[in-house]
């Protein structure tokens, strides 16, 4: 059932499938050399392997240390790899894939810039994500333990897993030549990073402002006191959307898989569950983001009435003039 259940999710037949399990369980018994293992597996199968391997390793380091934020210390490295993997992988089987290596080059931009921010704000340096707290604050131990290796150890690396694998269709399309619509897609997703990169450092100079005001009580340069007492970030992209940073996101893992399907000439295939679960996944967590901001900060409800929470609302934005005390 659960064999069916997989040839019908990725669109092959059982026999590859089974080939695939046989092989890998050959390779993890030592019968075959991790040489022949890396070049003749589905590259997918090599970098599921991979994940399934690090789900234990970060769940016994979050029991050991009492910190569940392993994953996202790996969160903005992992797609990186996986698709260096891809790379890897397509190289050495003679399949140079240009598509894939300007994908490879802007997910790695992405990666080093993502990983320095969650490094500024002491990601590294043992802060767990308050939100982790306040789960673990409404459930029991066993809860929590089993949210844990559920969630938190297993169901992120698949999504992590997931959102990678429209680089196969790159793959499995080979070496055709580029056309406009590849040079749209590199010019989107380059987009994609820039108004992350720009929401991120809005915020950070919104929250160095504010903590620098709390602690002071001095306004920096650009800034009033009463918008750094406010709380919440209303600056730059966060005049027009709530989660500018969030909808970047979404959209760098979103326009792979339409890439895919504009390379394949397909309508659809399997590799949308990856940028599915990571829309849910952002729907889920920024909503309960909100209810703590919300709770936290008086003025979050008009914030929210004002501007839209990814999709910025026509005719609608906030404006620091509008607002005055």
């Amino acid at each position: 059932m659960a064999i069916a259940l997989i040839c019908t999710l990725l669109g092959t037949s059982e026999p590859f499938v089974l080939a695939q399990i046989e092989f890998t369980k050959q390779f993890i018994t030592g019968h075959v050399p991790f040489s022949e293992y890396y070049i003749a597996s589905y590259p997918f199968t090599s970098a599921s392997l991979f994940h399934v391997l690090l789900m234990p390793v970060v769940f016994i380091a979050g029991v050991l240390t009492n910190d569940v934020s392993q994953v996202d210390r790996i969160w903005s490295i992992l797609p990186a790899v996986t698709i260096f993997h891809y790379s890897l992988h397509s190289y050495l089987s003679g399949i140079d894939s240009l598509r894939l290596y300007i994908y490879f080059s802007i997910v790695l931009s992405w990666s080093v810039r993502l990983t320095f921010n969650f490094a500024r704000k002491g990601g590294y340096s043992g802060i767990q994500d308050y939100r982790w707290e306040i789960l673990r604050s409404k459930m029991s131990h066993l809860q929590f333990l089993l949210f844990n290796a559920l969630f938190i150890s297993v169901a992120q690396l698949i999504i992590l897993l997931c959102i990678t694998a429209p680089a196969i269709m790159l793959i499995e399309v080979g070496n055709e030549d580029l056309y406009i619509g590849d040079y749209v897609f590199a010019i989107l997703l380059v987009t994609c990073v820039v108004l992350e990169a720009a929401s991120d450092e809005y915020m950070w100079s919104y929250q160095n402002a504010k903590h620098h005001y709390n602690k002071t009580g001095e306004v920096a340069e650009g800034f009033s006191a009463k918008m750094l007492k406010r709380g919440f970030c209303t600056i730059g992209t966060f005049a027009y959307s709530r989660h500018p940073n969030f909808l970047a996101e979404q959209c760098i893992w979103c326009l792979p898989y339409i890439w895919g399907l504009y390379t394949s000439g397909q309508l659809f295939n399997w590799t949308i569950i990856g940028a599915a679960i990571y829309v849910s996944l952002f729907q889920g967590s920024t909503s309960f983001t909100e209810e703590i901001t919300s709770a936290k900060y008086p003025g979050y409800k008009e914030y929210q009435k004002i501007v839209g929470m990814f999709i910025p609302k026509i005719h609608s934005h906030w404006i620091e003039e509008d607002h005055k005390d």
